[in-house]
């Protein structure tokens, strides 16, 4: 039996080579993002998909960007798995449904519910269309299928669980294998489009008539926040989702362009384009919240998210940067930061210190604009 399984795992690694595997070929990939995607077209969407448990968050993230027959939205769900030799040989070799064995049930279970969940979900919305797939690799290699499935789609957005979830006591805990995390990071290092990660403390169902999603972007500045601004200008089209947006502008800043490096100046520009952008487009088609707050240091900072999150809202959108004035802010944040990866605010919100109780969508506007095979060299570099 051992060499059998030998056997079968050299078999299905020579598969994964020719066949499932795309090849590392160098394609030139133009930067998607969600502010640069035309609003006339298919907005198009890669989620991923671990466990079960991650289906409804990312559903009510895909439902809050208001997809409708005129802005219409494309989801690829890619269930994500562990390839090990047990896997290899029910999965690839018997298709995943001739096996009757005690391993394969539970794994055939979770493929169906994931299904029906986001199949259910297209039928019952406007304008979203799905595609299903299954990704089998080592945790090694899994961000390389995200990287290619991103590439392949054209996709703007790329949707990833974060690896711990709430637990009863309102707690994070680790609920995904530990390599997930490493997965998330070598994705966020090597995308071609947008990616951002979801913290779930029990994002609701938007179809519910009842349901009520209050929003609050915190905007320092930056690529990552004009995408985050991008993004939460989607959802406010959504007649379920209350927006605000919180600007921080750092106290006692320097007004003189000549105390300032080129490339702040040129950020503060586009920073208040995005902004100016979105002001005007309240009113007309939704309403929201806009305010501004000046602090001086990162204490002051932390005081005043903390009186944001007692309001109660449901969801926090944050770049994963604060870009060059915005990070004047947060020196010294990350020198205690459990995830990293979620950079300073993001990190700020998840610690049970803080003890938020919000849902949290941390993002990152894509590093590179080159193919997948320099994608794939930053990521092994990175990691």
């Amino acid at each position: 039996m051992a060499i059998i399984s030998i056997a079968q795992t050299a078999i299905v690694g020579l598969l994964l080579t020719f066949v499932i595997k795309p090849a590392r070929r160098l394609v030139h990939y133009k930067r998607r993002t969600v502010k640069w995607h035309d609003s006339g077209s298919m907005l198009r969407i890669i989620t991923c998909v671990h466990h079960p448990r991650d289906v409804q968050a990312l559903i009510s993230l895909v439902d809050s960007t208001c997809p409708s027959k005129r802005t219409p939205i494309s989801v690829s769900v890619m269930q994500l798995v562990e390839l090990t030799s047990r896997t290899s040989a029910v999965l690839l070799l018997n298709n995943g449904l001739l096996s009757n064995s005690n391993f394969n049930i539970p794994l055939h279970a979770q493929f169906a519910s994931v299904s029906r969940a986001f199949e259910s979900y297209e039928q019952d919305a406007e304008g979203v269309f799905t595609q299903l797939s299954t990704a089998l690799s080592p945790f090694d290699t899994m961000h390389e299928d995200v990287i290619v499935a991103a590439s392949d789609h054209h996709a703007a957005l790329v949707l990833l669980p974060f690896h711990m979830h709430q637990a009863v006591d309102g707690a994070l805990e680790l609920t995904s294998h530990p390599s997930v995390r490493i997965v998330n990071e070598r994705v966020l290092h090597a995308s071609p489009c947008t990616v951002a990660i979801i913290i779930d403390r029990g994002l609701g169902d938007l179809s519910h008539c009842a349901s009520i999603l209050r929003v609050v972007v915190l905007f320092f500045g930056g690529r990552d926040d004009c995408e985050s601004l991008a993004l939460a200008g989607r959802m406010a089209n959504h007649p379920a989702v209350e927006l605000l947006v919180m600007q921080f502008l750092r106290k006692d800043s320097d007004t003189n362009d000549n105390l300032r490096d080129e490339k702040e100046i040129r950020e503060q520009c586009v920073d208040e384009e995005y902004l100016h952008e979105l002001r005007e487009r309240s009113g007309q088609a939704f309403t929201i919240d806009y305010r501004k707050i000046i602090v001086a240091n990162a204490e002051e900072l932390v005081e005043a998210i903390r009186m944001i999150e007692e309001e109660k809202k449901g969801l926090f959108i944050v770049g994963k940067g604060q870009g060059v004035a915005g990070s004047k802010l947060t020196t010294g944040m990350t020198e205690w930061s459990e995830f990293r990866e979620l950079g300073p605010i993001g990190d700020l919100l998840v610690s049970d210190d803080f003890g938020s109780t919000s849902s949290v969508l941390v993002i990152q506007a894509p590093l590179t604009t080159s193919g997948f095979a320099e994608s794939v060299g930053v990521a092994k570099r990175g990691s």
